[in-house]
């Protein structure tokens, strides 16, 4: 539900706003399948051909052929992410980077509002299909100024950790039940 020409022309602008201001760009293609509707690369290639001569040679694309611990040490070495992806945002969280967020669902406002509570968390996750140039540029410099507290994502992980742990101990007592009636 997002108007494709408004989105791709923001993504440029913001872009160029950026080269503008002496930041270096890489664009992650963090989902690649066939369907080119779910396709990062396709999106990137419409955006870089939108862009002009001069702010093409300044923009960077990350090789299709990282694995995903390869992606998630990419998006690492980044001063700040603004992920369309869940998954690139998580791994940017994770390494403690400035990170703004575009909702496509729920999913993305849960992950940042824990990360940042509600205020900020809400400041730095646009809605896609209201994201403008001037949101992206406001919740950019907040995220700038407000990076991920090393404390609150220590726990996160920790909560994480002790969730593999429940659903270790239901899978094995499911498994031990199903043998237990053979």
């Amino acid at each position: 539900n997002v108007d494709r020409r408004t989105y791709l022309n923001t993504w440029i602008n913001f872009i160029e706003y950026l080269i503008e201001k002496n930041k270096k760009v890489l664009l992650v293609p963090h989902v690649m399948e066939s369907n080119p509707g779910n396709n990062d690369l396709m999106i990137i290639n419409e955006v870089i051909q939108g862009c002009s001569p001069k702010i093409k040679e300044s923009i960077c694309i990350a090789s299709e052929t990282h694995t995903a611990c390869e992606l998630k040490g990419i998006i690492g070495c980044c001063e700040a992410l603004i992920g369309t992806r869940t998954h690139a945002t998580i791994a940017s969280l994770s390494q403690g980077l400035p990170t703004v967020s575009i909702a496509y669902s729920r999913k993305a406002y849960g992950i940042m509002r824990d990360v940042f509570g509600d205020e900020i968390g809400g400041a730095l996750t646009i809605k896609a299909q209201e994201m403008t140039l001037e949101s992206l540029v406001k919740a950019y410099d907040l995220s700038v100024s407000n990076p991920p507290d090393t404390e609150v994502i220590s726990n996160l992980k920790s909560l994480s950790q002790e969730n593999f742990k429940m659903v270790e101990g239901v899978i094995r007592e499911k498994v031990f039940l199903k043998n237990t009636y053979r």
